[in-house]
């Protein structure tokens, strides 16, 4: 009975321990949510101001975007016309860049003359002999081909098609361009068959056909060669679903990134000292 009584006081004794240290625990996390809440709604505010204050930012990203994608959309759209009509189409390319380019030739022309007279006037006081002349620009007229212009149009409307989602557009482009830098060595390793197919899971997905001669050899080949043309038509789906979400996140991210840090930080201390106390309190149980 004895050996019962001092058990009992010893449970009594740890419970209220375990009871004084809940309780500080308890202290604890309502004082450091408190301030986690108030950091929160301040950083709340702090990026609505900031979104308020790049509205232009965010404005002329996405009327560029968009702008892309309509300019797309108008493109596939004329360009069966176009290569239907490869002939007209090219003689009034032809006029307009014929236009452009002889205005631009007059005007530059016009300015090497203006130059010339000054140059002339400055020898008459100066009382300097000779003479400037001025060499004008000889320009050819421009002349479009119909029939390359017909292939064209007719390429866009067959591979540009499916260029048409954010993955199709940005996929092969990092692909492009990470590809050069990791597929080489990757296929350092051919002749070592197991680093060889542990190196291809790993990266293969960012490299062409890294197998050598007479396979791929880090050379696009087949549905891995990408046409620029309409890589640049779907640059629209690159500035709306890659560019501006970036740079919404990256406001996000300075304004309540370190809020997240002093959340995880919070409940980082909570579980130690959780920890610590069931620790404890089994130790006095023993």
């Amino acid at each position: 009975m004895v050996w019962l009584g001092k058990t009992r006081e010893r449970l009594e004794d740890v419970g209220k321990d375990l009871v004084g240290s809940v309780a500080h625990i308890t202290e604890d996390v309502a004082k450091g949510a408190q301030g986690l809440v108030e950091a929160g709604i301040d950083g709340a505010f702090g990026l609505f101001k900031d979104v308020v204050s790049l509205w232009g930012l965010f404005a002329i990203v996405f009327v560029v975007g968009f702008a892309a994608l309509m300019a797309r959309a108008i493109v596939l759209w004329i360009a069966p016309s176009v290569s239907h009509h490869s002939r007209l189409w090219a003689h009034m390319i032809d006029v307009v860049l014929d236009v452009v380019m002889v205005l631009e030739t007059t005007i530059s022309d016009v300015i090497k003359v203006i130059k010339t007279v000054i140059e002339d006037i400055e020898r008459l006081f100066h009382h300097r002999k000779g003479h400037a002349s001025p060499h004008l620009t000889t320009y050819k007229l421009v002349h479009v081909n119909a029939t390359a212009l017909a292939d064209f149009f007719d390429h866009l409307v067959d591979d540009c098609g499916p260029y048409n989602t954010v993955e199709s557009v940005a996929y092969p482009t990092f692909k492009r361009i990470v590809s050069p830098a990791v597929c080489p060595a990757i296929r350092y390793l051919y002749p070592v068959p197991h680093l060889y197919t542990a190196a291809d899971a790993a990266l293969g997905w960012a490299s062409y056909d890294s197998r050598p001669w007479p396979y791929g050899n880090c050379e696009p080949r087949g549905a891995e060669v990408i046409d620029v043309e309409c890589i640049a038509l779907g640059s629209g789906y690159l500035v709306l679903e890659v560019l501006l979400p970036a740079i919404l996140g990256l406001i996000v991210l300075i304004r309540l990134g370190p809020i997240v840090w002093r959340a995880v930080v919070l409940v980082g201390q909570v579980a130690t000292v959780a920890l610590v106390e069931a620790i404890r309190f089994v130790l006095e149980l023993l």
